[in-house]
């Protein structure tokens, strides 16, 4: 099985990378990212939405492409609500974690 790597040099070699920063304090969480998306040596917006609300307990931060970032973490979204309607319980943090990593095998 050939890698990604090796099907598109290149497109895997990133310079630069996203900041994400969470805080834990007694009355709440801060969650802060950067807002610029790059494409190539460009600047293509300097005011993404890197921050994307699961439900009212989780968020999920995305770093490498917004398109296929934001798709993911809404199909994450929509996987947590139907085991929430399914269930009658929020969605722990592992559940989440599971559902996202049983998509990226």
């Amino acid at each position: 099985m050939q890698t990604l790597k090796a099907k598109a040099p290149g497109l895997t070699d990133f310079k630069k990378g996203t900041t994400t920063l969470a805080f834990e304090f007694k009355e709440g969480v801060l969650v802060a990212v950067d807002a610029r998306a790059t494409q190539g040596p460009y600047i293509a917006s300097g005011q993404v939405r890197k921050v994307i609300e699961i439900n009212d307990f989780l968020l999920g931060t995305m770093a490498g492409g917004a398109a296929d970032c934001l798709f993911w973490e809404k199909y994450v979204a929509m996987q947590c609500r139907v085991m929430e309607l399914r269930s009658g319980d929020r969605v722990s943090v592992a559940a989440a974690s599971k559902i996202l990593q049983s998509i990226m095998r």
